[in-house]
């Protein structure tokens, strides 16, 4: 479960770092040949990386049990042990941080849809 959730947490930075670099790197190669076809390939195959992400971590956080409802900061230790706190909070924070990288990849998008390839 560890390891899966690290997955899950790390996998959204590295895919919009990625995109990033592959949208440099391509700059010239789109410019040459005057066809965005690459770039916007590039760019769907990583945003449904991430999305697809999303709903794991969602599923993930979601079929964790019930957080502990006696308020505070969470539940005693005998109620609530810390890796499960650890794991659900792992769980929630791929999730929204895969839809902070896929609305990142989806901005870096638009100028390449919006403008000429060699602007």
């Amino acid at each position: 479960m560890d390891r899966r959730l690290w997955i899950l947490l790390l996998l959204p930075p590295i895919a919009w770092a990625i995109h990033l670099q592959a949208c440099y790197s391509l700059h010239a190669e789109v410019c040459a040949s005057n066809t965005r076809v690459t770039m916007w390939g590039v760019s769907l195959l990583l945003f449904a990386i991430v999305a697809f992400n999303s709903v794991r971590a969602y599923t993930t956080w979601q079929s964790m049990p019930q957080p502990y409802t006696g308020g505070g900061a969470g539940g005693p230790e005998e109620e609530e042990p810390r890796p499960l706190s650890r794991a659900k909070f792992m769980a929630a924070s791929a999730f929204f941080g895969s839809l902070f990288f896929a609305l990142l990849i989806l901005g870096q998008t638009i100028p390449t849809v919006m403008l000429h390839p060699c602007d």
